[in-house]
């Protein structure tokens, strides 16, 4: 349907319900009517546009047959000029919004990323062959860093690698069945990587005294087994530190280097005992009294 030619004020307004309209419509519309519906709104802007004396394209002006170029300065329709910055908004928010998905799609996912999966095989292959029994003393120098640091609450730090080859020598005399593996999944990001592991080992060689707490004799024949967290730093494919967080006091109970408290048995009161209920407390068989 045709829209007549009213006062300026009605056409505009119809013109802007009819945009209102478009924008606003939420049920889904069959293709004919939504080409009716461009048709019919195309029709009212054109007429405010002519009324106006105004035309937002290059074409011979319908009142005074002179050809008007879109690129002359002419004072554009402001039906047009209000659909074309709405359309612009939108187009400009769909494209940043694009740009975003676009940067977001180019960003490594934790996990997915090269070097983290490079860094996880590193440290895959450090638990198994450093800490895993049989081990392999030759890892050492293959996959640490010469300034390496070990660093478990059991043990005083290690720095080196002389320092480390020799502290597993001599764990692994003490304990021959010393064993330890990797739980769960390996997490890396960047150049760390965080792995839980559980193990332990019996006491059955010389005596062995790194441990922050004493020593234990030779072939006490002690058994421990406990769990731990460890996060390891890497350095150009090297292993530069490994901080870990282990179960110290479950083995350090098991292997006797600390005692629980052993019951005491009751000493008689100077004066005899105290008689019951004496504290008032409630419940007490003296408290109401």
């Amino acid at each position: 349907m045709r829209h007549a030619v009213g006062s300026d004020e009605d056409l505009r307004t119809w013109v802007d319900g009819k945009a209102l309209e478009q924008r606003l419509q939420l049920g889904p519309k069959s293709v004919a009517a939504q080409r009716s519906d461009r048709v019919e709104f195309a029709h009212g802007a054109l007429l405010l546009c002519l009324k106006h004396g105004r035309s937002s394209a290059a074409a011979n002006h319908p009142i005074t047959e002179q050809h008007q170029d879109s690129r002359e300065t002419i004072p554009q329709c402001p039906v047009v000029a209000d659909n074309a910055r709405t359309s612009s908004r939108e187009s400009g928010g769909a494209t940043r919004v694009s740009e975003r998905l676009l940067r977001a799609s180019k960003q490594p996912v934790i996990g997915d990323d090269p070097m983290s999966e490079d860094n996880k095989s590193v440290v895959g292959r450090w638990f198994k062959e450093f800490w895993g029994n049989p081990w392999n003393p030759r890892i050492i120098n293959e996959l640490a860093t010469a300034d390496i640091v070990v660093h478990y609450p059991m043990h005083e730090p290690k720095r080196g690698r002389t320092a480390v080859l020799s502290f597993m020598t001599e764990f692994r005399e003490a304990f021959p069945d010393l064993n330890f593996w990797g739980v769960g999944d390996l997490i890396a990001e960047g150049d760390y990587v965080v792995g839980r592991w559980e193990g332990g080992g019996t006491h059955t060689g010389p005596a062995f005294s790194d441990f922050r707490l004493g020593s234990i004799p030779a072939a006490s024949g002690r058994k421990m087994k406990f769990a731990g967290t460890t996060v390891l730093r890497l350095q150009q494919g090297r292993i530069a530190e490994e901080l870990g967080q282990e179960d110290a006091l479950s083995a350090m109970l098991q292997l006797g280097l600390i005692r629980l408290p052993e019951a005491i048995e009751a000493q008689g009161r100077p004066g005899g005992p105290l008689p019951s209920g004496w504290n008032n407390m409630p419940g007490s068989p003296e408290a109401g009294r």
